[in-house]
């Protein structure tokens, strides 16, 4: 009850922004038919990702209060977020912290698509010992908000590259990577052909030229993660393709991107209450309050 009425309180006054046009599909879709949904969102919102426009028809064809059904998918993330934390035995001060981040805090708002996307990526890490159901939720949040490819990407990165890299130059095949390549390829292959327009032109719209102090915040954040991280390596590794992507893509996306992998990783490795990241997961925390009141006096936290 309590995650409910947290995320209630932040996002009822949010009503400008990103939220603006969310508000608008929301009641559009009380009188669509499913069907016609992936018709009725791009004109309105600009994407078309399916599991997220889906979730939202639900709740507007079934005339619950906007505000009333996404508190209660808010309430789903931050309980998967509490349960990733205690199960890797994080205690209510690092906990305190993960739940008012400010990415956090972005994706109980403003962020209506990725915060549906970022649901199903902490349910993958909680059911990872379940390999079929969380490779489902993880297909689940690249199709709730395509951005999440990103994501993928820097999951194998810090997975898979080093095997790969030892497949190559030791010549010694690891089996168990090969076989769990091909779905993963078959998955791919699907995306493409269906929604590749849609991407590619994602793409276009947000690529744009570097700005060099999107590469200077990221490579502030570098040794943090690497002084951080047990498999600092394999840290090091993710973060620094990321480099090239900021540079197209810009730092605002991305950088969140790259934060939440980071954070993630750190929790299952149990080391995200490490001196010089809890510092970093102090200074977002303190970030957001601002973002709060932007909310509370303007309708929008930007």
């Amino acid at each position: 009850m309590l995650f409910y009425i947290y995320g209630y309180v932040l996002v009822s006054p949010y009503i400008l922004g990103d939220q603006k046009h969310y508000r608008e599909l929301y009641a559009l879709f009380s009188n669509t038919d499913f069907t016609s949904i992936l018709l009725v969102a791009p004109s309105v919102i600009g994407s078309s990702e399916p599991v997220s426009l889906f979730i939202l028809w639900i709740g507007s064809s079934l005339s619950i209060d906007k505000d009333i059904y996404i508190s209660f998918w808010n309430a789903v993330l931050l309980f998967g977020l509490f349960k990733l934390a205690r199960k890797n035995r994080f205690g209510v001060f690092f906990i305190t912290l993960l739940l008012t981040n400010f990415y956090v805090v972005v994706l109980l708002t403003g962020a209506e698509r990725l915060k549906f996307s970022f649901i199903f990526i902490v349910y993958f890490y909680l059911f990872s010992e379940r390999k079929f159901i969380s490779w489902f939720l993880l297909i689940l949040a690249v199709f709730s908000h395509f951005q999440t490819l990103l994501f993928i990407f820097g999951l194998c990165v810090y997975r898979f590259l080093r095997i790969v890299m030892r497949m190559v130059f030791l010549t010694k095949l690891n089996y168990k990577l090969m076989f769990s390549i091909v779905p993963v390829s078959i998955v791919f292959i699907v995306f493409i052909v269906f929604f590749g327009n849609d991407v590619s032109q994602k793409i276009s719209y947000y690529i744009r030229a570097g700005s060099f102090f999107d590469l200077v915040k990221l490579l502030i954040f570098l040794p943090v993660a690497f002084l951080s991280a047990r498999r600092r390596f394999d840290m090091l590794l993710m973060i620094v393709v990321f480099f090239p992507v900021v540079y197209l893509l810009g730092g605002d996306r991305v950088n969140m991107i790259v934060f939440m992998l980071v954070l993630f990783n750190l929790i299952i490795e149990r080391k995200a209450n490490a001196p010089f990241f809890l510092l970093l997961m102090i200074y977002f925390s303190l970030k957001s309050i601002e973002f709060i009141i932007n909310i509370f006096s303007y309708g929008n936290g930007f």
